[in-house]
């Protein structure tokens, strides 16, 4: 989550600052084009370009505005007009990005920046699963997932390993803040969660100088009758 609002607040200062420079750039432009070739105030002409819905404004301006055609033409402010206006279609779909990524943070796991140092680090996500691979391992990884009574109720993991250490540790999320922690240090049968509630929890597994890891976190509900 948090990665996801640093991309959508950079993305949308990047889109809304090319933006304002692209408009102060062509009311720039259109002040000094008008003071040249246009009848009424300059001013007038400039608000007409910006404040008129883009770019009707600068339309209207090109066909009526420029009632001094003789008058030869000017240069100034144009390139970078263009350079501006064009710079806002890669803003807009980075900001894009940043909103698909900050709408959608709810709706799928949550990936946070790995502390450590890892060697061969695989994850893969499954239906209700969540595998962990390392040939060696030192520091965590964390992911949020959104667990109904049920997951909580079949939480279990397994683990193989060669040396070393592993544990789980299981964080209630509640409006952005962690209201519990859970944490095992024997992730290989069923983890106790009677202090989670239904929700968004993060699951952090930490590493000690961990050998050949295998570890996967289940919370599918087992099948009785087979």
């Amino acid at each position: 989550m948090i990665f996801d609002i640093v991309i959508f607040t950079v993305s949308s200062v990047i889109l809304v600052t090319a933006i304002g420079t692209f408009i102060i750039l062509l009311a720039l432009w259109a002040y000094t084009d008008a003071k040249a070739k246009a009848s009424l105030h300059p001013v007038i002409w400039a608000l007409v370009v910006v404040l008129g819905l883009f770019p009707i404004g600068l339309i209207i301006y090109l066909l009526i505005g420029r009632t001094n055609k003789k008058e030869p033409r000017t240069n100034k402010y144009k390139k970078t007009v263009i350079i501006a206006f064009l710079l806002i279609f890669p803003s807009f779909f980075f900001h894009n990005v940043g909103v698909f990524r900050l709408s959608t943070a709810d709706q799928r796991e949550g990936f946070f920046l790995n502390t450590g140092q890892f060697y061969e680090l695989q994850q893969s996500v499954g239906e209700q699963t969540w595998t962990i691979s390392a040939e060696r391992a030192y520091g965590f990884v964390e992911r949020n997932f959104s667990l109904s009574q049920s997951d909580l109720e079949n939480l279990t993991s397994s683990l193989e390993i060669f040396e070393g250490g592993v544990a789980l540790g299981i964080t209630q999320i509640k409006n952005n803040e962690a209201e519990s922690f859970v944490i095992s240090d024997e992730p290989t049968t069923r983890i106790e969660t009677t202090s989670i509630e239904p929700g968004i929890v993060r699951k952090t597994v930490y590493f000690h100088n961990a050998i050949d890891v295998n570890l996967v976190i289940s919370w599918r509900a087992i099948n009785s009758d087979k």
